[in-house]
């Protein structure tokens, strides 16, 4: 745009004329406007745009991390439960007189409440796992935040 400002009147007869160093100007102008906004969207987009992208990343991260604490933590959740509605069945049986008449169902609820006891201690230590990942995603969002100037 601003070369064609100064071709306008360039090459004329006329070029000598009040016009033609007018529109001269008004090229120079542009083609110098141009660069000073080219240079700007660079640090526009190095200290704007790109900060910007990676805390909308980070805050993404931040919710894919607390979405799946949730879920394991409501998995854990759901397996103590179950884990203490076979212990209540457990100190059912017990308390039955004659443990031989329901030997068989009393081992198989006590077969059962092991295995749950093991799904609930891997439960537990997933779950820990991922409350540390979470408050490390945290922490790291509210270093980045902190030390970015504006946001």
């Amino acid at each position: 745009m601003g070369s064609a400002f100064q071709q306008l009147w360039g090459e004329h007869e006329l070029s000598n004329t009040s016009a033609s160093v007018m529109y001269q100007t008004v090229g120079d102008s542009w083609g110098a406007l141009h660069k000073h906004v080219e240079g700007q969207h660079a640090f526009g987009v190095a200290f704007f745009d790109m900060p910007m992208e990676e805390l909308r990343l980070d805050v993404m991260a931040l919710k894919q991390a607390l979405k799946k604490r949730k879920k394991v933590v409501y998995d854990y959740t759901v397996k103590v439960k179950q884990s203490r509605s076979l212990q209540n069945q457990m100190d059912k049986l017990k308390q039955v007189p004659d443990l031989s008449a329901i030997a068989e169902k009393y081992y198989k609820v006590e077969h059962y409440l092991k295995a749950k006891d093991l799904e609930v201690a891997e439960a537990r230590q997933l779950s820990e796992t991922m409350g540390l990942r979470l408050t490390r995603v945290i922490e790291r969002y509210t270093i980045i935040t902190r030390h970015r100037p504006g946001i």
